[in-house]
């Protein structure tokens, strides 16, 4: 790290301090977040344009930046699974699930654990799953004998599970267009969200412990919603940023 503004920085938050940088335009924001900002890493943007055009700026330097649209990237962010996530105020400030009913509502299954196949049919379609033929999209479950299809909301592949009556014998990711089988998993979890499910938390209630959040343009702040919880997320202007390190409580 050539420059003394990026060590000064980088400094400043692996001490768990706020950090300011000034004069920060075009894509420099960009470079101070892949050179300085500690990870996991949250990139707050004033619109949906701006959050798109971040993300290009970020993959300039090297990153792999996630894009926030629903519940799914939040589940990945909270577990650690994406390192650099990008969000618009507004969509960041946008209701989700709570983390209690997601919690209440958690499934796991492994193999040599035992599934009750009737109860968890009930509960998918409780929860707004379709029991179709062939499983294609997220929301999606199928049942063919002794074995189960299903797309949870949260992944990125569906997942059959192989049973041997009601003993679980092994999971796999699979191909939605082809059905072919990927790669074998150690443990499937996901959440359940019931119909009417409270929704009262925003992305920043899935912040990962020790994240950075980053906050560019003042307008998003001016404009928009204000956080629910300001100390945690900072304050930044299009010519200084502020990323603060974060932890989930």
């Amino acid at each position: 790290m050539a420059s003394p503004a990026l060590e000064r920085i980088s400094m400043a938050l692996a001490l768990g301090r706020p950090a300011r940088a000034g004069g920060v335009w075009g894509s420099s924001y960009a470079l101070i977040t892949a050179e300085a900002v500690p990870r996991p890493a949250l990139l707050l943007v004033a619109t949906p344009i701006a959050a798109e055009e971040a993300i290009e700026d970020l993959r300039c330097f090297g990153l792999s930046p996630v894009l926030f649209e629903n519940l799914k990237q939040a589940e990945r962010f909270r577990s650690g699974a994406i390192e650099v996530l990008v969000a618009d105020l507004p969509s960041a400030l946008g209701e989700l699930p709570s983390i209690h009913v997601l919690k209440s509502t958690r499934l796991s299954f492994a193999p040599g654990g035992r599934l009750d196949l009737p109860k968890l049919s009930v509960q998918l379609i409780e929860a707004n799953y379709e029991r179709t033929a062939g499983v294609e999209r997220p929301g999606e479950f199928a049942v063919r004998g002794g074995i189960v299809d299903l797309f949870p909301l949260t992944s990125d592949l569906p997942v059959r599970i192989e049973l041997s009556g009601d003993e679980i014998e092994s999971l796999r990711t699979f191909d939605p267009g082809t059905q072919g089988s990927l790669e074998t998993m150690d443990r499937l979890e996901f959440s359940l969200i019931p119909e009417g499910a409270p929704r009262t938390a925003t992305l920043l209630d899935f912040l990962p412990e020790k994240a950075t959040v980053v906050l560019r343009g003042t307008s998003a702040i001016r404009s928009g919603r204000k956080p629910t919880r300001p100390s945690r997320a900072g304050r930044c202007s299009r010519s200084r940023c502020f990323p603060s390190p974060m932890r989930r409580t």
